[in-house]
C-alpha cells in the first residue's frame, strides 16, 4: 500500500502545483473536496493530509483521525511551496517510493482482477484520458476489450 497524502481542494489556483510537488518528491497525493467527511478519511487512510483553503470549513473530525500523520495548511507557505512540501515529506519519514509507473501497474491489477473473465466496453472520445484508460484496461484484459468511438453529434 503506497503511502498516501491527501489534497484537500478548495479551488485555488496551486493546488495541481501542491499534487504535482508531492509527486515529485516520491508520494502518491491524492485530491478530494475540502467538503470530504472523516470517515470518508479514515476509508482512504492517508498518511497526512495537505488544506489548500481555510481549515475552518473543513470538518473538524478530520483532526481527530487517529494515524494521520501532520496536516499542514499550504497557503502559508506559497513563496517556498517547493521547499515546503519536501520538509513536510521528509519531517513525517515518507519513503518516497511513488511513482507514476509503480502507479500505472497498480491500476491495471486493480483493473484485471476486477473485471475477471467479463468483457468492457469503452468510450473513446479521441482525447488523451480515454486513450489512456483504454491503453490500461487493454494491458489488463486484452481481448476483452471493446472499444468505441464516442463523439459528440
Amino acid at each position: 500500500m503506497q503511502e498516501t497524502i491527501l489534497v484537500l481542494d478548495f479551488g485555488t489556483p496551486v493546488t495541481q502545483l501542491v499534487l504535482r510537488r508531492i509527486r515529485d518528491c516520491g508520494v502518491r497525493s491524492q485530491l478530494v473536496p475540502h467538503t470530504i467527511s472523516a470517515e470518508e478519511v479514515r476509508q482512504l487512510k492517508p498518511k497526512g493530509i495537505l488544506l489548500d483553503g481555510d481549515d475552518k470549513l473543513v470538518d473538524p473530525e478530520i483532526f481527530k483521525i487517529e494515524g494521520v500523520g501532520n496536516m499542514h495548511l499550504v497557503g502559508n507557505f506559497l513563496p517556498d511551496l517547493e521547499l515546503h512540501i519536501r520538509s513536510f515529506i521528509e519531517c513525517d519519514g515518507y519513503k518516497g517510493t511513488w511513482t507514476m509507473k509503480n502507479f500505472a501497474a497498480d491500476a491495471i491489477e486493480r483493473f484485471r482482477n476486477e473485471i475477471g473473465d467479463d468483457e468492457v466496453i469503452c468510450g473513446l472520445s479521441g482525447g488523451v484520458d480515454s486513450a489512456v484508460v483504454a491503453a490500461m484496461l487493454s494491458k489488463a484484459v486484452g481481448k476483452q476489450l471493446k472499444c468505441i468511438l464516442w463523439t459528440a453529434a
